[in-house]
């Protein structure tokens, strides 16, 4: 019971995220095409088996990306995994237009 609980609020909290994200995420250039986005913040959590970072941003809001398979993360100028990334890093990420997944994850 405890375990489907976590995993109704692990789903509910992606499903706002992508809602948010959505909203947040999408910028337009000046000939009006869509851009992604860059997101500056703290992590502060890392989880490895759902390939997700949770990151505080700078005015205090908490934002969820989801890492994919053709993310590139890079860790003090190196390739890098998602197990590399600790809580507490400061991290800038690429988020593909429209959505919350990174395109890339820099750590320095």
């Amino acid at each position: 019971m405890k375990k489907r609980k976590v995993s109704l609020s692990l789903l509910l909290m992606l499903c706002l995220a992508t809602v948010l994200a959505t909203a947040l995420v999408a910028q337009e250039d000046t000939n009006g095409l869509i851009v992604p986005s860059e997101i500056i913040g703290s992590i502060k959590q890392v989880r490895v088996n759902f390939s997700l970072l949770l990151i505080e941003t700078p005015q205090q809001s908490e934002m969820t990306i989801s890492i994919e398979t053709d993310t590139k993360i890079t860790v003090d100028g190196k390739a890098g995994r998602l197990r590399d990334l600790k809580e507490g890093q400061m991290i800038k990420a690429t988020l593909r237009d429209h959505s919350s997944e990174a395109l890339t994850i820099e750590v320095n």
